[in-house]
């Protein structure tokens, strides 16, 4: 009983005696204490006690106002000092919501004890009351601001976030909340009011369309996000409401919501004003305080750079679809009369329709060359916007991985030979057979190999393949110009070269090396590569059997 014997007042020699000795004792304790008798008064009461109720109500019971929840009021016979009495049974750890003689909110801690006579006989009670308003705001805060870090975590469906953000703070913070929003235009945009009490939401959400923000307004959301600092009213008070209602009709439905108290913090990212956030109390007796504002302030700035984290991956995935888009058209119309100018090429090649002179057919041979280059690269730049829509699809099939190699070799050789570099493969021992995808496994290797010979002058290309019975590897080396340390963390991204385009030794769009880690991670395989700038380059496809 925090100190207080339970059988003091029948051990001690008369019942004043006792009292006296028993006032000088729970004066000196930390925490509030009340002695009543079986008839329901009160004997006893400590200072202490009447500075948790900051006033004299500490001594009288039937003043005292309290909950354990909002639907849970306690009537006077319903606190654990006289349920003790009724029962004598002692309680222990009750926590309670107060509201103070000063009209302030706070949370206690009780306990209740019986006292009993010689004969086990009821005489008296004793609850103390130790006030934990503190501890318990800073818990409250804590839980708010760690569950607020969690939804800002994965923040990309910033709209579902806020909602969820407003539900958190209702009713464990405010009575109700509501998120604002500037659309592109300026214009204040309600996103949510959360509230538990039905009726009253809706109530809010009447007021929101019919009472937008001033522009003018001393006090207020737009006040708020024009000026990004917050506004803390602890006490509602009547003159405040008439600024912000500038005397119109919608007035009188903010009073009738008994508005007691109201926080207002601006959402700013990056000095941007992107919204606020409204939180008020009107049902509940607590207020708030300075340190209620630091909790909003410290979740609205989470909250903000949240919000704008998600537009900006919103427009970054635009402007990526967009340029997918650009380039898919582009492509196919770039594509369909290239075809008609390598197909009439051929033909004036072969003499069609009439016998052409050697030197036209070379003319011939080299506009059809250059054409059936320039549609290897529109087909990278369709593979790639193909890759990146997720549109491609593993098709798995049995795949003989030396044949494979050997199949990849036969067409890139002819490239090989013109520029005199020897191609030597290595074949995997046994025939190995994987399931894998062929046609792009293909494209895989052929891209490997195509940038091997583009990218060495002399020397020789190497293909070596191994298998076990998990994985196949198949390495592709070559005696090239290397890549330096600089740019190894560099060449899977699109469109990227070491080399200045006016300056590259070597042609193409820089997608040919993006594409084979792409059709990788899509075949579930490693794409590695070492390299030493001046020496060569060695690039090793792991895969699973």
């Amino acid at each position: 009983m925090d100190g207080i014997n339970s059988r003091v007042l029948m051990e001690l020699p008369s019942e004043g005696f006792a009292l006296h000795l028993l006032s000088t004792l729970i004066d000196e304790m930390p925490s509030g204490v009340m002695v009543m008798d079986a008839a329901g008064r009160v004997l006893l009461a400590n200072g202490y006690l009447e500075t948790i109720w900051r006033g004299p109500a500490g001594r009288d019971l039937n003043t005292w106002r309290g909950r354990y929840s909002r639907d849970h009021p306690l009537h006077p016979g319903d606190w654990p000092i006289r349920r003790v009495l009724d029962s004598g049974e002692a309680i222990h750890n009750h926590e309670i919501e107060i509201t103070r003689a000063d009209e302030s909110w706070g949370v206690i801690q009780v306990n209740a004890f019986p006292v009993c006579d010689s004969r086990g006989g009821l005489t008296a009670a004793v609850m103390t009351v130790l006030d934990i308003t503190e501890q318990r705001r800073r818990t409250t805060s804590r839980r708010i601001i760690a569950d607020a870090g969690a939804l800002f975590a994965s923040p990309l469906d910033h709209l579902s976030t806020l909602r969820k953000l407003a539900r958190l703070t209702v009713p464990a913070l405010a009575d109700w909340c509501s998120v604002y929003l500037l659309d592109p235009s300026g214009e204040i945009e309600r996103v949510t009011i959360e509230n538990g009490d039905r009726q009253l939401a809706a109530r809010l959400r009447y007021i929101s369309r019919r009472l937008p923000p001033s522009l003018e307004s001393a006090v207020g959301i737009r006040r708020v996000i024009r000026t990004g600092v917050s506004e803390l009213i602890p006490e509602f008070m009547p003159e405040a409401l008439e600024e912000l209602t500038r005397g119109r009709k919608q007035g009188k439905f903010l009073r009738e919501l008994g508005l007691r108290s109201v926080m207002i913090v601006p959402l700013v990212a990056r000095g941007s004003p992107l919204g606020a956030i409204a939180f008020g109390i009107t049902v509940s007796d607590r207020r708030f305080s300075p340190e209620d504002l630091e909790v909003v302030e410290e979740i609205a700035t989470r909250a903000a750079f949240a919000v704008e984290n998600a537009r900006l991956f919103d427009q970054s995935r635009a402007a990526k679809e967009a340029k997918s888009d650009f380039l898919a058209v582009m492509s196919h119309e770039l594509r369909t009369p290239l075809t008609t100018i390598i197909g009439h090429a051929e033909l004036l090649r072969l003499g069609v329709p009439e016998a052409s002179t050697p030197r036209q057919k070379e003319q011939a041979e080299r506009i059809e060359l250059s054409g059936r280059h320039l549609l290897q690269l529109i087909e990278e730049v369709l593979t790639l916007v193909t890759l990146e829509s997720g549109e491609r699809r593993v098709r798995r099939t049995e795949v003989e991985l030396n044949n494979l190699i050997h199949q990849a070799v036969a067409i890139v050789e002819p490239m090989a030979r013109v520029k005199n570099l020897q191609m030597k493969v290595t074949s995997a021992p046994g025939d190995p057979v994987l399931r894998a995808d062929t046609d792009k496994l293909l494209q895989i290797l052929l891209n490997l190999l195509s940038n091997a010979v583009k990218f060495t002058s002399r020397g020789e290309i190497r293909v070596r393949a191994t298998c076990d019975a998990n994985f196949a590897m198949i390495e592709v080396a070559d005696t090239g110009i290397g890549i330096g340390p600089e740019h190894l963390a560099r060449i899977f991204e699109p469109f990227w070269q070491a080399e200045r385009p006016l300056a590259r030794r070597a042609g193409g769009t820089g997608l040919g090396l993006t594409i084979c880690h792409r059709l990788a991670e899509l075949l579930g395989a490693d794409l590695e590569v070492r390299s030493e700038q001046g020496v060569g380059s060695i690039f090793r496809v792991r895969m699973p059997v």
